[in-house]
């Protein structure tokens, strides 16, 4: 609590009448032989200018009285208790001292009578006309040594664990707290990106949840992270909370989309997708994601094997992802895999397929020679090849991708391989050698990712 160089002395006493056991009656009397000599020889003793404040001489109306003597409990340095005549407000205003105040506070009485309840125990400094200089002299003693010590002189607070801070500072060391939370917070997150270590990236990710659970960027991390490892209903339970906390973040959108594709609720993963587009017109990564989270949902819609329209649509949210990024090899071919499940309905559409997985051959090669343990560029050279009738290559190719793949992340990874797979077998229009293909790499797969 700020303290001024003027010392404030609060004077609680009653307002009118003294009591019976009073030789001062008159509380002004009180205020003229006591109280204003004390502030005097203080000024003098202690070189501060004295502000003696007695309640009864405020100017207030009559709903700010409590607010003001509470207000002088918590705040004035000094505070002078004048329990003559036992007054209940007295009593009152005394407890809230004592409850909030360690020091300084000094008892006075005119009578030992007027002293009750638990105050029995606590020293006051008695004054009459007779005694009266000497009675100035202990309470300027008193709070003297009140000031230059660090006693506690407070029955309730005496030996209390509890203390009392000003709201604006409680305020202010909170704003810290959570400034050190959020950079302890960063430091972790920071630390997990650079984390090779799967279980050991969800350890520091954790951590930076626990110290600040409104740390949207960790618990985003999180979720992926826990969906990374084939942990799903925790992943979505995560990116739940992120969105809660950010439902305006098109990258949370996104992510709890994908969350659920990998646990075959493409309604809702649709849903959060659409989202995730609309927040973020320009995230090519959410226009294929929503691309296959409708590829899946199509499934669900129609009595046959797809609903026509939803697949029309999943191909246009490939085609929006390609326009974004003419050169993402990842996009072109997934429109290409929608063409093949749209040749239910076009015979054509499946030769369109095949001449786009072919003409993505060299594109392909080439990225998977750059980035030889990129496990994606290698399943998706392993469908270009396997629509290429180069079903052996296809195979082995399928297999170095699933060997590339970190263990922890194995089962999630070719669960995404996989999908597009097994729609391929739901139609007529894949026969021969390519279907004999494809069912051996569902097989493969299948065996790597149990």
């Amino acid at each position: 609590m700020h303290v001024s160089n003027i010392l404030r002395i609060f004077v609680a006493m009653p307002g009118t009448e003294m009591g019976p056991n009073a030789s001062y009656k008159n509380p002004e009397a009180v205020k003229a032989n006591l109280l204003e000599p004390v502030a005097d020889k203080l000024r003098v003793k202690l070189g501060r200018e004295v502000e003696l404040v007695i309640e009864k001489d405020k100017r207030l109306p009559t709903p700010s009285i409590h607010a003001s003597m509470f207000a002088e409990a918590r705040d004035a340095e000094v505070y002078i208790a004048d329990l003559t005549g036992a007054n209940p407000n007295v009593y009152l205003e005394l407890g809230v001292r004592w409850a909030l105040r360690d020091r300084v506070t000094v008892l006075i009485s005119q009578s030992v009578a007027d002293m009750r309840f638990n105050v029995v125990a606590s020293r006051a400094i008695l004054y009459h006309p007779d005694s009266i200089i000497r009675a100035i002299a202990d309470v300027v003693s008193a709070i003297e040594k009140g000031i230059h010590s660090s006693e506690c002189d407070s029955l309730v607070r005496l030996n209390s664990e509890i203390v009392v801070v000003p709201k604006a500072q409680l305020v202010a060391l909170q704003a810290e707290i959570d400034r050190l939370k959020r950079e302890r917070g960063e430091d972790l997150v920071r630390a997990a990106d650079v984390e090779a270590d799967p279980l050991r990236r969800l350890s520091l990710l954790q951590q930076a949840v626990d110290g600040n659970p409104a740390f949207v960027e960790a618990q985003l991390k999180l979720g992926i992270t826990w969906r990374v490892v084939g942990e799903y209903s925790k992943a979505e339970t995560v990116l739940k909370i992120a969105r809660n906390l950010d439902p305006k973040s098109a990258v949370v959108n996104r992510e709890l989309g994908v969350c659920y594709s990998k646990q075959m609720k493409p309604a809702l993963a649709s849903d959060c997708l659409r989202e995730a587009v609309r927040l973020a017109p320009k995230d090519a990564e959410a226009w294929s994601n929503l691309g296959g989270a409708l590829r899946r949902l199509a499934k669900t819609l129609s009595p046959g094997p797809f609903d026509r329209k939803t697949l029309e649509e999943a191909r246009h949210s490939y085609e929006q992802a390609f326009v974004l990024e003419r050169y993402d090899l990842y996009a072109a071919l997934n429109v290409a895999r929608t063409d093949v499940l749209l040749c239910r309905w076009e015979a054509d559409r499946l030769d369109q397929a095949k001449q786009a997985f072919s003409k993505a051959e060299h594109l392909c090669r080439y990225a998977v020679s750059e980035n030889p343990i990129d496990y994606w560029r290698q399943f998706d050279l392993a469908d270009i090849l396997m629509f290429s009738s180069n079903y052996d290559e296809s195979q082995k190719v399928c297999e170095k991708a699933i060997a590339l793949i970190p263990e922890l992340e194995r089962k999630d990874k070719i669960l995404s391989v996989l999908g597009p797979l097994r729609d391929y077998l739901d139609l007529d229009s894949i026969k021969g050698n390519l279907r004999i293909a494809i069912r051996n790499i569902v097989k493969t797969l299948d065996g790597a990712a149990s």
